[in-house]
């Protein structure tokens, strides 16, 4: 979200980083619970219930896909100035689900997305860089395959690998519940240590969350916020600054339902994403916290 608005109000880049902070430290529970105590009791019995409720809202509970069809702005963070648009961005995430066992979950996922042009909203393939005044290539991006298994004892703790911070911590009102997934990556390499920090949230119906007939929870909406540092193909070398992304995603019933333009270029450029796991090319990481 830019600083500024054509529809009223809105947080500043510093106030929007303020508050991602506090809602993944848990500080923002406060206002929700004074507004409605009664409506923020825990609606999860045990540690079973809070499983399976994570698995149908983020992915699904029995073994099978799941799709995202995300879409937001990439923005250029540096100090002393407003943040600079620099680019749209639009990808399908997918997970895969299989059941290890009983309470024990391995999700995989890999996204493929495309950059477009703010003004035309095509996709980019050279990007003239407002800060340095060069022409880039642009690299459009596959991320993992990366799988995670999911257990009853490891879901509420934090990460133990060295370069990865894991918190997971839910908000309920209003018939909702909020799932804020945050990631902490420290990533060394020339000039020191990077930080690259997400604040991953799911929203959905608690209802469909604790339905044990249902597989998934219908239409979830993910917003992913994340502060990166600079894409390897904008040049930037060390210049100080961060990339960040405000990403809104919506759980797609079919892959028939992301937009035909994104699913054309994915099968001309990454066309194993939208097959099968076990054509999910590269290395699979694998978090194991048994």
């Amino acid at each position: 979200m830019s600083d500024s608005s054509r529809n009223g109000p809105t947080l500043s880049r510093r106030e929007m980083t303020q508050l991602t902070i506090a809602v993944s430290a848990g500080l923002a529970a406060a206002p929700f619970t004074a507004a409605n105590a009664a409506d923020h009791a825990e609606p999860f019995k045990d540690a079973g219930d809070t499983l399976r409720a994570f698995m149908r809202l983020q992915s699904r509970v029995d073994d099978g896909y799941t799709s995202y069809f995300n879409a937001g702005t990439v923005y250029a963070v540096l100090a002393g100035r407003q943040s600079i648009p620099m680019y749209s961005y639009e990808g399908l995430l997918r997970f895969h689900t299989r059941v290890a066992g009983a309470g024990r979950y391995e999700v995989t996922f890999i996204e493929a997305g495309t950059y477009l042009d703010l003004a035309t909203g095509q996709r980019m393939d050279r990007f003239q860089n407002p800060i340095t005044g060069v022409e880039n290539v642009v690299r459009h991006i596959v991320e993992g395959p990366m799988s995670w298994r999911w257990t009853r004892q490891n879901l509420g703790v934090t990460s133990p690998l060295p370069i990865l911070r894991r918190r997971v911590a839910w908000q309920h009102f209003e018939g909702e519940s909020w799932m804020h997934f945050d990631n902490l990556i420290s990533l060394p390499g020339p000039g020191g240590v990077r930080h690259a920090a997400a604040l991953v949230t799911y929203v959905g119906k608690t209802v469909e969350m604790l339905d044990a007939k249902r597989v998934s929870v219908a239409d979830t909406v993910l917003i992913d916020s994340s502060i990166n540092p600079w894409a390897p193909w904008l040049a930037m070398g060390e210049d100080p600054g961060r990339l960040a992304n405000n990403i809104i995603g919506r759980k797609l019933g079919a892959l028939s339902e992301a937009p035909d333009r994104l699913i054309k270029y994915i099968a001309a450029s990454d066309p194993h994403v939208l097959e099968g796991v076990e054509r999910w090319a590269g290395q699979s990481a694998t978090e194991r916290l048994d």
